[in-house]
């Protein structure tokens, strides 16, 4: 009988250091996640708007909720959340193609947009008097030595505003089409005259303002007359010792060769080490030349890339284009890349040289 006591005190104290080390662990669990979770330490009113949770109903009227959260500052989570509400307006009105870079115009065209970015930049509020954005709540956060924003926007549209803004854009894309076909013509001009650069500049052009009409045929003429430019681009070594090595570009039309004048260059190290300018842009006889400042031969020679800057046609038409347009567009710049060799002989046999 006393074994049979001592074992159940034995039990009931095991027991009872379970109990003990599981709730010593929820404390420092929860004040680990109390530590580590990030702290609200202001918001633009004392509770969140219902409009966050349960879109607002009216006849006649449509609302549209922008939500923006972990940025770096008001102003970029302003800029997100209208831009998310945007999209959705879009798609209300019928645009579901490009909506990236017409958000983007709308917003650089609109004055009232962007003064109010500049004023919540600064005061972390602005006046929406005047304009669809009716309300904005926002919380501001820090985690550690870091501090970040959440920022949403209420924007209302009638029905009537809706129609009219379909109208306008609609009227938009004619005017760009037409705008298009005078660019298509205007390339075919420049590229006779010999004036590559401001030839491609319309295709670019074209592109850009055609986003959100990638069916429409000039767009896919446009897009089909950048990748044959691109495929007849050709850099051919002008000089290939001394410090200055020159590339020369050119453009193959119809069996001649032209110059691309104002092309960037960029020039990369492939075998062997140094420091070379790069990007160079080609003079108006499409020769490009580079300075090395610094070379470190291996086993006495040094092998240089070269290849167009993709940046010169990519950059400015990112949102105009899909991934995979990109990916092809990518890879035919790609295969107009050359290399060449430079000897350590040509620079007095030394391994390394500061010129």
């Amino acid at each position: 009988m006393h074994d049979i006591v001592q074992n159940v005190q034995k039990k009931e104290r095991c027991d009872g250091m379970k109990k003990t080390f599981l709730l010593f662990s929820v404390f420092f669990l929860s004040v680990e996640v109390a530590f580590c979770a990030p702290k609200k330490i202001w918001s633009s009113a004392r509770k969140k708007p219902k409009w966050i949770s349960y879109i607002p109903e009216e006849k006649g009227y449509h609302y549209f909720i922008g939500i923006a959260q972990n940025q770096p500052s008001r102003a970029t989570a302003l800029r997100k959340a209208i831009e998310e509400a945007l999209k959705q307006v879009l798609t209300t009105i019928g645009v579901t193609i490009g909506t990236d870079m017409r958000i983007e115009k709308e917003i650089k065209a609109s004055k009232v947009i962007t003064k109010m970015l500049d004023e919540y930049s600064e005061k972390g509020k602005a006046k929406l008097k005047g304009h669809k954005i009716k309300e904005i709540y926002s919380e501001e956060y820090v985690d550690g030595d870091k501090r970040f924003y959440d920022v949403y926007v209420l924007v209302r549209y009638s029905d009537k505003e809706i129609a009219a803004e379909r109208r306008r854009i609609e009227e938009e894309q004619r005017q760009n089409r037409s705008t298009a076909r005078f660019n298509l013509e205007d390339y075919t001009k420049l590229l006779s005259n010999r004036r590559v650069k401001d030839a491609v500049e319309k295709l670019l052009e074209n592109l850009y303002i055609l986003s959100d009409q990638p069916t429409c045929a000039e767009y896919r003429r446009s897009f089909e007359k950048l990748k044959e430019v691109l495929g007849n681009i050709s850099l051919k070594p002008q000089k290939v010792k001394g410090r200055e090595p020159q590339i020369l570009a050119v453009l193959n039309v119809e069996g001649e060769e032209i110059p691309y004048a104002f092309l960037g260059i960029l020039a990369e190290f492939k075998q062997g080490e140094g420091e070379i300018s790069s990007p160079v842009k080609t003079d108006e006889n499409g020769i490009a030349t580079f300075k090395i400042s610094k070379i470190k031969f291996q086993a006495g020679v040094v092998k240089i890339n070269f290849i167009p800057a993709k940046a010169q046609f990519i950059e400015t038409i990112k949102n105009a284009i899909s991934k995979k347009q990109r990916e092809v567009l990518e890879n035919i710049i790609l295969q107009s890349q050359i290399s060449i060799i430079l000897r350590a002989s040509d620079f007095g046999g030394k391994s390394v040289c500061i010129l």
